[in-house]
């Protein structure tokens, strides 16, 4: 069939090799616009596959369908698609559209029934208005012992009658001197009246119903706009006494008479209804309940409702992929769909409010429409467009479940509720109400937990959701889209807290972990976690607001740069508090400690801090994972996983502090599908079975101290005795390590040590001061243990020197309070402005020439910033030199200076 010879709005498809599931094939045909219905046909057990009528609700997307699915296959192992336009719906179309086989009336679109009489055009809007009929003032005209006509005010009212079910009926009433020119006109009316001209009754009944229109199997297909084309004015309420009128009964199938009604048809609930609508006009009178009459249900029934669409309230600008925004809940359905209002974000819904007020408008609207109809059941198929009566307000909706053979439930789609309604108060919706989206959007949730964690989900998500935001309550539920296509698919959340969390919160308190939701702030591996529970999130807004408005007036330099000092630090345009690491070149590195963030800054950006803002009470805890072991507690691994989950809600739970790590609040950490973190735990290193750490030694390295106490400022003799790098060298204090009395007696009290004091059984621990036996030239020297190797030995580094080995059990001897006596002879010092020629690191070579250049050598260190125990940050001066130690191994090429 040539589509010049399809009609630009026929939009009915037939299709054969379709999928058994309906629902696939709304969904695929859905892409390409709006799916009015789909009717398959019955099947043989032994097909796969099926035939049916696809309607789609225009004929563009009916051909955009022809196009883009020919050939195409449903599913795996269907059979490939085939489509051609649907004969039988479009004859019974094309008859729809003229009123008949071969009758051509004037009743174009939607414009008003006229006839013509000469070269005047008539019409039923011309001089006519709605009659309100009082008792006194009628007298019906008695014809044949049946009502012909009343005379109402000494005008005289022709019935016009039909014949249905049987029964001759009277469908309303017309001037008489309106029906005698109608009976002269040219163009037949489509109501019969009384009395009728015995030629053209002869002829209105022998014009037979359309073809098909009683077709049980294809009355679905039937085009809501087939047939005679109804009256621009709305139907008009027919007021008369009881005991005058006939009850209006619809028109039965193959018992029609009445000539107006030449496209009858089933609609989709099973009623026979004509296209045609009866208008009636009467002269205006005062209305009287007392001969108020059922109005006759003549409408043209609305398809399917237009889908909602989630726009931004006020602006009405449409929500876009990615963006967020509030909703109200309205309802959660069992397949975890959701029907929801967007609100402002803590909006109290009142009367006037956006979404109630276009709910009592479009009541208002249904009720000037629906109200006197007959109060009799209509068959209603599920998710058919209705008008619902419920405790005396009118609704749109659709059919969710048949209760009982009286009741249904139903959803309101623009209120977004489920509410039960009888079938005696439940009507088709006619199409004049399908204009305007449901009020109510439908969208898909998604990232909820699975239903084997929660078996009572949906019961929890309708407790948790169904009615947020809308209430008094300031709760509200923010939304983001995730994606459009092919329907709404959110994200929810509370407060910016996931849904998945929350209930993975509500499901470990019932199991008896005593968990909050936290906002994990920063990581610097898993014996340093940041994190601060969400009740406490104003309390640290308030705390950093007050800090910053502190030091930024305040005047008073930091007391010390050591390491662990506490200090405020202008960080990203606001003042902090911070905690010191490391002092480097004219930088300091460290930890803000109310929000875990590393920083690097100049040290001019740094204040002392006041009694008043040290005291002000930290609200976020520095936390250690619990389940991690000890020698992973800075794998870089478990730091990976830990930092993804930065910036984010998170559940947990706390156990207090431990003696091993006292700054530290241990905790157990679950991510959002319920699992412990880290998840898969690297396996733990194990130290050598010959390594036994000693826990009762007693000398450690941080029980010594210098000689003297370095303020900024001073300028102390130095001799240089190892490089580390370039940037870090050990220099003695009072330039020659030879000639220093202290020194020669420190190594001659070393060698007896090391003859006489005892051997170590196990190993002691990191952070353990030992004498140890150098291997180049096998005297002993004071060591620090600072770590272990796989091979079983200890790592150490000669505190008096610089330099760095391994030594075995055997090289090692406890130390002895004699030997603690002596002060540290050197100390470490950090050269400023300078760094590697490659910008990353120090090559062996670099650190070579700056040894063999700065070693043994002497010269003035001026201390620039202290970090006590640690590194002291300065300038070293060499002897003989108008230039710095920097400046030196700068001309010869080994580092770069830098400003």
């Amino acid at each position: 069939m040539a589509d010049q010879e399809i009609p630009e709005d026929f939009a009915s498809i037939f299709v054969t090799n379709l999928p058994d599931d309906e629902e696939t094939i709304r969904t695929e045909f859905g892409k390409y616009g709006q799916v009015v219905s789909v009717r398959l046909l019955s099947k043989k057990d032994d097909q796969d596959t099926r035939a049916g009528v696809i309607t789609m609700s225009t004929g563009a997307e009916a051909r955009e369908v022809m196009d883009k699915l020919k050939g195409a296959s449903l599913g795996s192992g269907v059979k490939r698609l085939r489509l051609t336009w649907d004969s039988r719906s479009l004859d019974r179309f094309n008859t729809g559209r003229y009123g008949g086989r071969g009758f051509r009336g004037s009743f174009g679109g939607s414009s008003s029934f006229s006839f013509s009489k000469g070269n005047t055009t008539r019409g039923f809007t011309e001089g006519t208005t709605p009659l309100n009929v009082q008792p006194a003032q009628h007298v019906p005209v008695i014809r044949n012992g049946t009502v012909a006509a009343i005379s109402v005010e000494g005008h005289e009212y022709v019935a016009l009658r039909l014949t249905a079910s049987g029964k001759e009926i009277v469908a309303g009433y017309v001037l008489a001197s309106l029906y005698s020119a109608l009976e002269k006109s040219s163009t037949s009316l489509t109501d019969a009246a009384t009395p009728p001209r015995e030629d053209k009754l002869s002829r209105l009944k022998s014009s037979a119903p359309v073809d098909g229109a009683h077709d049980p199997e294809e009355r679905n297909n039937q085009r809501p706009d087939s047939g005679v084309a109804s009256a621009a004015v709305s139907p008009v309420i027919v007021r008369q006494p009881p005991v005058v009128m006939e009850k209006v009964e619809p028109p039965k199938d193959g018992d029609v008479s009445f000539a107006g009604v030449r496209s009858l048809r089933k609609n989709q609930f099973g009623v026979a209804t004509s296209s045609t609508v009866v208008s009636t006009f009467l002269p205006p009178a005062v209305s009287s309940p007392s001969v108020r009459i059922p109005k006759k249900l003549a409408l043209r029934s609305l398809p399917a409702f237009l889908p909602g669409v989630l726009m931004h309230p006020g602006t009405k600008n449409t929500v876009k992929e990615r963006e967020d925004f509030n909703v109200c809940i309205r309802h959660i359905f069992p397949n975890f769909e959701a029907a929801v209002w967007t609100v402002e974000k803590g909006q109290v819904l009142i009367a006037d409010s956006e979404p109630l007020a276009f709910v009592a408008n479009m009541s208002r609207q249904l009720k000037d429409f629906y109200e006197g109809f007959d109060a009799r059941p209509y068959p209603v198929e599920p998710n058919q467009p209705v008008s619902v009566c419920i405790d005396n307000v009118w609704y749109r909706a659709k059919c969710t479940a048949e209760k009982s053979s009286s009741d249904l439930v139903v959803f309101l789609v623009d209120e977004g509720v489920e509410r039960e309604a009888t079938q005696e108060t439940t009507f088709p919706l006619d199409e004049q109400f399908g204009k305007e989206p449901v009020g109510a959007v439908v969208v898909g949730l998604i990232e909820l937990p699975s239903v084997e964690q929660h078996p009572n989900l949906l019961d929890e998500l309708r407790n948790l959701l169904q009615g947020k935001a809308g209430s008094a309550s300031s709760e509200t539920v923010d939304a983001t889209i995730v994606m459009r296509a092919p329907e709404y698919q959110v994200r929810l959340a509370i407060e910016d807290i996931p849904l998945k969390t929350i209930l993975l919160a509500k499901r470990l308190r019932k199991d008896g972990h005593e968990v909050g939701i936290g906002y994990l702030l920063n990581v610097t591996d898993a014996v340093n976690v940041f994190i601060v529970d969400v009740s406490k999130k104003d309390e640290l807004v308030q705390l950093q607001r007050k800090v910053n408005e502190a030091l930024s007036s305040s005047q008073l330099l930091p007391e010390s740069v050591a390491r662990d000092a506490p200090v405020g630090v202008f960080f990203d345009d606001e003042w902090y508090r911070g905690l010191v690491d490391k002092v480097t070149g004219s930088f300091c590195q460290g930890t803000l400690l109310d929000f875990g963030d590393s920083f690097t800054v100049p040290v001019a950006n740094l204040k002392g801090l006041s009694e008043e803002v040290q005291a002000i009470a930290a609200v976020t805890d520095m936390s250690a994972l619990k389940n991690v072991p000890a020698p992973l507690l800075t794998d870089a691994r478990i730091t990976d996983q830990l930092k993804r989950m930065v910036s984010q809600y998170w559940v947990y739970e706390e156990f207090g502090r431990d003696t091993n790590f006292p700054l530290a609040n241990f905790i157990h950490l679950w991510n959002a599908e319920g699992q412990l973190v880290p998840v898969n735990m690297p396996p733990v290193p194990e130290l050598p079975k010959s390594i036994v750490i000693n826990e009762n030694y007693n000398f450690y390295v941080s029980q010594l101290k210098y000689e003297r106490e370095f303020k900024t400022g001073d300028e102390i003799p130095v001799g240089v005795q190892y490089v580390s790098d370039p940037e870090f060298v050990y220099l003695l204090y009072g330039k020659d390590l030879l000639s220093d009395q202290r020194v020669q007696q420190l190594a001659s009290d070393l060698q007896t040590a090391g003859q006489t004091a005892p051997k170590h059984v196990d190993m002691p621990a990191e952070g353990a001061l030992v004498i140890g036996r150098f291997s180049l030239d096998n005297a002993w020297y004071r060591a620090a243990v600072t770590g272990f190797t796989p091979t079983g030995k200890a790592q150490v580094t000669y505190i008096d020197y610089g330099n760095e080995e391994e030594l075995s059990l055997e090289d090692m001897r406890s130390m002895t309070p004699l030997l603690m006596s002596y002060p540290r002879m050197v100390f470490q010092a950090g050269l400023g402005n300078i760094q590697p020629l490659n910008g990353e690191y120090f090559t062996p070579e670099e650190i070579d020439q700056s040894t063999a250049l700065l070693v043994n050598q002497q010269g003035t260190f001026k201390v620039l910033l202290n970090e006590d125990d640690s590194i002291m940050l300065g300038v070293l001066r060499m002897e003989g030199s108008n230039c710095s130690a920097a400046d030196l191994m700068a001309k010869a090429g080994i580092v770069k200076k830098v400003k």
